[in-house]
């Protein structure tokens, strides 16, 4: 009888997508290819002692509690060239800070088994001899890692056309949107979101109480952050409105060799 149900078993096991034992179960992994460029998709059941950050109103969010939420997202770091570009799927909505599960859109470069480490979140327990501090909260906060290694030819192919192909491109969009937001001096996350937006149609707004605009402005704006397009009009119309001194009078070209004296007006 057990032997009948261990054979029975078999295939089940031969279809269940491979990880370490020590690692995090896997819950579904997929793939599929878009042109060149091969997409997977991943969701692992969460570690016990996650602790993911929880956002509830992200409008209601100082700027500086919403950069610290956004840093202590999960991540599945690649490990070897198999894979690249991973990504959390995990949108800081407000709406939903369930986490049932880990959800990450990469690139896949090679086959075959793929090592990973996934880094995520955790509470500690502050020692009670700990020395004094003014923030004990932050005591509490760590993280924790677990290596993992995926099996991508007992991955699920995906049917549908380019499915993983705009699951990834949103979830690299969202990924320049956090990155924004934690360095609101520095303009390239926000272009690179923006990009994204107009290389393959994905939309991830940006973060926090910064107000979103209509997609026509916000494309003038991305050529504005690399050309600087507004500085030089703003610079013009201003040199117009303090007078111009430069001689509007006729201009006399001196003949060179080669060339004849012209004169123009």
């Amino acid at each position: 009888m057990l032997r009948r149900a261990f054979l029975l078993a078999l295939p089940l096991l031969a279809a269940a997508p491979a990880a370490r034992a020590d690692g995090p179960a896997v819950l579904a992994l997929k793939k599929q290819q878009s042109g060149d460029v091969t997409y997977f998709r991943v969701a692992f059941r969460p570690p016990v002692m996650l602790a993911g950050p929880k956002f509830g109103d992200a409008q209601q969010l100082t700027p500086e509690a919403e950069r610290r939420l956004l840093a202590r997202l999960p991540r599945l770091v690649p490990q070897d060239g198999h894979t690249s570009e991973v990504r959390t799927t995990f949108v800081p909505t407000g709406l939903h800070d369930s986490w049932d599960q880990l959800e990450f859109v990469g690139r896949l470069d090679k086959g075959g088994e793929a090592k990973l480490l996934l880094v995520y979140p955790v509470e500690k327990k502050r020692p009670k001899d700990a020395p004094p501090t003014l923030a004990p909260q932050l005591d509490r906060l760590g993280w924790d890692e677990v290596e993992v290694t995926l099996d991508f030819d007992k991955a699920e192919k995906v049917a549908e056309a380019d499915l993983l192909k705009r699951e990834w491109a949103l979830a690299e969009a969202n990924h320049f949107a956090n990155l924004a937001a934690q360095t609101p001096d520095f303009a390239f996350y926000d272009f690179a979101r923006q990009a994204m937006r107009r290389k393959y149609d994905v939309y991830a707004a940006p973060r926090g109480t910064r107000p979103d605009v209509p997609r026509e402005q916000e494309h003038r704006r991305l050529y504005e952050q690399t050309t600087g397009a507004s500085a030089l009009a703003e610079s013009l119309a201003m040199r117009r409105l303090l007078g111009n001194t430069r001689d509007e009078g006729r201009r006399v070209v001196d003949g060179r060799p080669g060339t004849h004296g012209s004169r123009r007006s």
